[in-house]
């Protein structure tokens, strides 16, 4: 169990001072509610390993300088790994969404592989042309890295440097600027 390893490694640390302290705080945190957050998580429908991801990311949360660094309430702690629960399923929900979005035709019908619509290199270098040219370039950058590039919300703004949250207004921003773009140069004669 993951709470357990908390307690081992509470004793163990022999770092920097300020760094320990964190991480013995986290896990002094961790060992005293991680059994409650364990029970209520599963009440919730979370699995074992969603369970045990939630709580080591937790962890580092606590861990981190940017977590508060006194005595968080049960509840504060509930809140937080629910948030991150419902999250999880949230994006899962989603991928299954586009998953069978992209399996289906507009009819409901099952596509054949010769029926997925294709996008040849050179469409795909016109695109990203047309976001490098039309897009500021931090929105450019946002778009190409999760879209054309394929990295998450999360590795797009690990690259760029700027938290998630950022990440995903810049690729909204940009991806509405494409289409109206796009949308005018199919009225154009």
């Amino acid at each position: 169990m993951f709470e357990e390893q908390c307690s081992a490694m509470s004793h163990k640390v022999t770092i920097r001072s300020d760094l320990a302290d964190r991480l013995r705080f986290a896990a002094r945190t961790l060992v005293e509610h991680g059994p409650f957050l364990r029970v209520s998580l599963r009440s919730q429908g979370a699995d074992e390993h969603d369970i045990d991801d939630l709580l080591q990311d937790l962890f580092l949360c606590l861990a981190t300088d940017r977590a508060p660094y006194e005595q968080i309430s049960r509840r504060y702690l509930y809140r937080v790994v629910l948030n991150d629960f419902i999250d999880l399923k949230r994006t899962a929900r989603r991928r299954e969404e586009l998953l069978y979005r992209a399996t289906t035709a507009s009819n409901g019908e099952a596509l054949t592989p010769s029926d997925r619509p294709l996008v040849t290199a050179d469409e795909m270098d016109q695109l990203r042309s047309i976001i490098e040219r039309r897009l500021p370039p931090c929105h450019a950058q946002a778009v190409v890295l999760r879209h054309v590039e394929g990295l998450d919300v999360g590795q797009t703004a690990q690259r760029l440097g700027v938290s998630p949250r950022t990440v995903s207004h810049y690729i909204s921003v940009g991806l509405r600027r494409v289409r109206e773009f796009i949308g005018e140069r199919k009225d154009e004669p």
